[in-house]
């Protein structure tokens, strides 16, 4: 796969599942998309979330001239609550989203075993949760 593919299908599996985060969001409105014009200052107050995908190492193929190889990356995904429900919603988001990538395939991406960790209230009046999980796609199969 591709960087463009990878990232598309990430971010496909998530769009699709906005509401299972949490009922009253939409794509529009509570995530704040790569490369998208997004205010935090004017989003709403049920939380939002931003995804992030990067990119760390790609091992060389193998076999043949083209070989197979690996493409390694982290997807991770910053949830923000307001302050004052804090540990809980923002703990509920990252359960949600660890269980919808977290060691299992989505897509042809690989994901490994996720890890949330909060990081607190930003200084905007959001609680911040973020979530990461490695994956790894093939590349040239």
């Amino acid at each position: 796969m591709t960087p463009r593919q990878v990232k598309d299908a990430i971010l496909s599996k998530l769009s699709g599942s906005i509401a299972s985060i949490d009922s009253t969001w939409s794509n529009r409105n509570n995530v704040a998309w790569p490369n998208k014009v997004f205010d935090p200052n004017n989003a709403p107050k049920s939380g939002w979330i931003r995804p992030l995908i990067r990119f760390t190492y790609t091992d060389e193929g193998e076999k043949g001239e083209r070989g197979i190889g690996v493409r390694n990356g982290l997807f991770a995904v910053e949830n923000f609550t307001p302050s004052n429900t804090g540990v809980n919603k923002s703990g509920a988001i990252a359960s949600v989203i660890e269980y919808l990538f977290g060691a299992r395939t989505v897509n042809s991406v690989n994901f490994g075993q996720p890890m949330s960790t909060e990081r607190g209230d930003d200084g905007n009046g959001w609680y911040c949760t973020i979530t990461r999980v490695p994956f790894h796609v093939f590349t040239n199969d």
